[in-house]
């Protein structure tokens, strides 16, 4: 069967190839996607995420028969972009594929009908994977689009009509996503991961209709800095509250994922559900651990159970005297990943106790399948991670759903907060305790961050100017300057340190010593009883990174 414009069915070596022809829709936008950041710094890299993240997809196409049916080629690409997920919009992007697979289950090939259905799968499933959704990201297009598609389709002639249809639709809704998420229109963008997706569709449109991937209509007219940066943008939410940690595999022959993770949002604090038709891994912390379970027997056979009562954990620690009471049953058994970017701030992880860093951070998001390779690498049963950055949260915590060991991911979204909870981890403590402690010290840490604007832009009342410095406190701009030194005085100031505080400065690697000790001297002069520490860090996109506790 070949594709033809008047096409109304696909085979499965042709739904292949549409993917891999919204892979390259993609691709020609890149660094466009990119530059969608709402703050000007360098560390926007949506399209890199998920350009990488379908790069994985077509890895796993290239390894399947050239005959594979509609579904065995979903499968595929929804197994690929599984491990291969970069940043928060390559996993939101690979759970949306996961959708799709599951609604062409059974499919030898696809009709119009079958599309429908497919893509509305694709876009619950996206939904159901975020713990909070927000409207006017790349959700919200997701949605418009197989909506769209579902009026078209009694009206279209064949896939490149109802394609059509929805893509125009996905594109208007683009264009609002200012009008639902205010930081958008403030910076003057539109969501970048949603643009991605508009992307893709447009690659895809060109397959259908037998032409050559057109310019994207309406680009926004923003300079695209060359750099793999991120942007921590739409996030996965998972409140991290305590109660009894249950885990538990469960398999079966008809398992309705969309049902299971409705019914763990219902019943737990916390939530983690990803699998298949046949097997889903569940982690929930819940104050109820006998309702999971008896509700998750229904469903099929269970396996790879795991409770942990990490409240009592905490409080019997807490009640000890001395920290050298604490059972140390497991203290060979625990291991720590972290993710970094800097041979020197590597070094410093390394030296505190990390069993691995990955390299990664604002730039260069490591994939799920890098992290599951490093937790299962790791000579220990009990494995905490700390992703240090927002857009590497996401990731983690899907790594950590496909594997058998016990992984804490400790929400650290920043370097200083990665290196204060490695600080507080003690091997001699249980994994109760350490949660505890680290995310406690995690949360005490204030962060923030100098780098040079690669576009003018204006925030709230700060006008920003391309090549200045860009000081942000907690990701929000704070101050710029053509010099660094009243960048760092006000972004101090701004916190209004106390005396007896720690502040730690990680060099980066486009700052020389001259300048830093100056900003040191300064700052010593001006803040006489705090104490300030000056690390070489060697991140190459922030001048500095600043930790104060």
């Amino acid at each position: 069967m070949s594709v033809r414009e008047q096409s109304k069915v696909l085979d499965g070596y042709e739904f292949g190839d549409l993917i891999r022809s919204s892979t390259r829709g993609l691709a020609l936008n890149v660094d466009l996607i990119n530059a969608l950041n709402v703050f000007p710094v360098p560390d926007g890299d949506t399209g890199t995420n998920m350009l990488l993240t379908m790069q994985a997809a077509e890895k796993s196409l290239d390894k399947i028969a050239k005959d594979s049916s509609v579904h065995q080629v979903a499968e595929a690409i929804s197994s690929g972009t599984l491990l291969g997920a970069r940043g928060n919009s390559g996993v939101i992007l690979s759970q949306w594929f996961q959708g799709l697979a599951e609604g062409l289950a059974n499919c030898t090939v696809v009709n119009s009908q079958d599309l429908c259905k497919a893509m509305v799968a694709a876009s619950r499933s996206s939904y159901s994977a975020v713990g909070s959704p927000v409207e006017g990201t790349m959700l919200t297009i997701f949605k418009v689009f197989s909506e769209a598609i579902i009026k078209a389709e009694s009206k279209a002639a064949n896939l490149a009509d109802l394609w059509e249809a929805g893509y125009q639709a996905a594109n208007l809704a683009l264009a609002e996503t200012p009008n639902q998420l205010a930081i958008l229109k403030e910076a003057g963008v539109v969501d970048a991961g949603g643009q991605g997706f508009i992307c893709m569709l447009l690659g895809a449109q060109a397959y259908l209709s037998k032409t050559d991937i057109p310019d994207l209509p309406n680009a926004p007219q923003l300079e695209p800095n060359g750099k793999l940066i991120s942007k921590n943008f739409v996030e996965e939410a998972e409140h991290s509250d305590y109660g009894y940690c249950t885990q538990l595999l469960i398999s079966g022959d008809a398992l309705i994922i969309d049902d299971i993770r409705h019914h763990m949002l219902q019943s737990a604090q916390s939530s983690v559900v990803i699998g298949s038709t046949k097997q889903v891994r569940v982690h929930v912390h819940t104050a109820d651990p006998g309702s999971i379970l008896t509700y998750a027997i229904t469903l099929g056979a269970l396996d790879q159970i795991s409770i942990e009562n990490m409240d009592q954990q905490r409080d019997e620690f807490l009640q000890q005297t001395s920290p050298a009471s604490t059972s140390a049953s497991n203290s060979s058994l625990s291991a720590i990943i972290t993710i970094a970017i800097g041979e020197g701030i590597h070094e410093l992880f390394r030296s505190v106790g990390a069993s691995e860093v990955i390299e990664g951070g604002s730039t260069m998001n490591p994939s799920v399948e890098q992290i599951v390779a490093s937790i299962n690498q790791a000579n220990a049963d009990n494995i905490f991670i700390l992703p240090n950055h927002k857009n590497i949260l996401a990731a983690a915590k899907q790594a950590a759903s496909l594997v058998e060991k016990q992984v804490i991911v400790i929400e650290s979204s920043s370097v200083p907060q990665g290196l204060a909870a490695m600080l507080s981890f003690n091997p001699d403590y249980d994994i109760a305790t350490n949660t505890t402690n680290m995310t406690v010290s995690l949360n005490n840490v204030t962060s923030a961050s100098i780098t040079k604007a690669v576009r003018n832009a204006k925030l709230k009342e700060t006008h920003i100017l391309e090549g200045e410095f860009l000081g942000l406190l907690e990701d929000q701009p704070i101050s710029t300057n053509p010099s660094i030194e009243p960048v760092v005085a006000e972004l101090l100031g701004a916190v209004q340190i106390q005396d007896g505080s720690l502040v730690t400065l990680y060099k980066g690697q486009q700052m020389d010593n001259s300048t830093c000790e100056t900003i040191l001297t300064s700052i010593q002069n001006s803040y006489p009883n705090v104490d300030f520490e000056l690390i070489h860090g060697g991140d190459p996109n922030y001048h500095l990174l600043i930790g104060i506790e």
